[in-house]
């Protein structure tokens, strides 16, 4: 062969493997961006939000929901700790160890941060990509005065760095109030479910664990009491946590709004629920639940004013699930969409936990969150109210 032709040959060789490799190459997922301008990292489409609902999480609408003021909560790869661009107080950025204490930390990035809150309950997640599952952790961020404008600025510096899946704002959520009817706590609805015939047969088991997250539980409520779960691992009193779950004394749950071991309810909404639930009936007193020997798991992550925060709901999701609550009660609402939400009650789903959410009642057309996640994972059952009549009530 000659060399003319030996050349004209190798070009049109490389030009067939090049136009083979081009072909095989799967093209790039368009990069997501909502309407407020804020870019979806890469990394949060891959761990099993929804796009529609990480659009919705960031959307302009939604971010003027009512959150904590000058307060961000953030998903970060588990190595975030060596990846992160962290400022000490010293001025230089460093980078920490995966046993640093991030108390001196003033800012990650171009991001002035007040203080950094670290979630005692790491994420596992699978991703869509690979099937793979990797460990992630939550932050909570205080800010330097992060108003509305500089707070969506803010979102797309952090957006923009490596090891940060989603940053949001830390929503407002409330307990969704009770209807002030006054046949409303009748317990027609027992009848309804032909919960008498059951009873016959079966009253509840013991070994089934019922995690309220809300307000907390009366744990010494007549009706409660004998029904409270206890964490068997833990000895009361002693400061020690004995079972290395992080939580130190936590033998009746836990207080996440003020991050304490005593979950006790000042509102009655927890209390309420847990009643609705498991309250033990053949007693001669109060009300009967649903089942009467469940074990209620008091996680209080709701003030006594029945209002709280995203990132206290997480970590109660996760203490529930990780301390064998087979049914999480969510009575609460209002916060809007959030990916941090959704990752925790996929984790739930993982785990096979059921996650009961109260539909709301406030006369809208459609559910509110976290109800609304049961568009999104099946493990989330969606609870609407209804009359004696079995119609709709007019409140929800």
């Amino acid at each position: 062969m000659s060399n003319q032709a030996l050349r004209s040959f190798l070009s049109i060789s490389v030009l067939s493997v090049a136009f083979l490799t081009v072909g095989c190459l799967k093209p790039r997922k368009p990069t997501l961006k909502s309407d407020a301008g804020i870019e979806i990292p890469p990394a949060a489409t891959e761990i099993g939000v929804p796009d529609d609902l990480l659009l919705d999480t960031f959307s302009q609408k939604n971010l003027k929901r009512k959150a904590k003021p000058n307060q961000l909560v953030m998903l970060v790869k588990k190595n975030w700790r060596e990846q992160l661009p962290l400022r000490r107080k010293s001025g230089k950025f460093t980078k920490l160890d995966s046993d640093s204490n991030v108390s001196d930390v003033t800012g990650i990035g171009n991001v002035a941060v007040e203080k950094i809150a670290v979630a005692k309950h790491q994420m596992r997640l699978r991703s869509k990509a690979t099937g793979s599952e990797s460990e992630f952790e939550v932050l909570r961020l205080d800010l330097r005065n992060a108003g509305q404008a500089a707070l969506v600025k803010t979102i797309r510096s952090l957006h923009a760095l490596q090891s940060v899946v989603l940053a949001e704002p830390n929503f407002e959520v409330k307990a969704i109030a009770t209807p002030d009817d006054p046949r409303f706590p009748s317990l027609w609805g027992m009848q309804k479910i032909s919960a008498p015939q059951a009873w016959d047969s079966w009253t509840g088991d013991q070994d089934f664990t019922v995690a309220v997250i809300d307000t907390g539980i009366d744990y010494n409520h007549e009706d409660l009491k004998d029904n409270i779960w206890t964490n068997t691992k833990e000895i009361p009193g002693n400061n020690i946590d004995d079972d290395g779950n992080g939580y130190v004394d936590d033998v009746k749950g836990w207080n996440f709004y003020w991050a304490n071991n005593d979950p006790m309810d000042g509102n009655g909404h927890g209390t309420h629920c847990a009643g609705t639930v498991a309250g033990r009936g053949n007693n001669g007193v109060g009300v009967a639940g649903v089942s009467w020997n469940a074990k209620l798991m008091p996680v209080k992550v709701l003030s006594d004013s029945g209002s709280g925060y995203n990132f206290d709901i997480y970590d109660g999701i996760l203490y529930a699930v990780n301390n064998g609550a087979r049914v999480t009660s969510n009575s609460y609402g209002g916060g809007g969409a959030s990916a941090l939400m959704a990752t925790a009650i996929s984790q739930a789903q993982s785990k096979g936990v059921l996650f009961i959410a109260a539909a709301g009642n406030e006369s809208t057309a459609s559910a509110s969150y976290p109800s609304y996640y049961s568009k999104t994972y099946d493990n989330v059952l969606s609870i609407a109210s209804t009359d004696s009549n079995d119609a709709l009530s007019s409140f929800s």
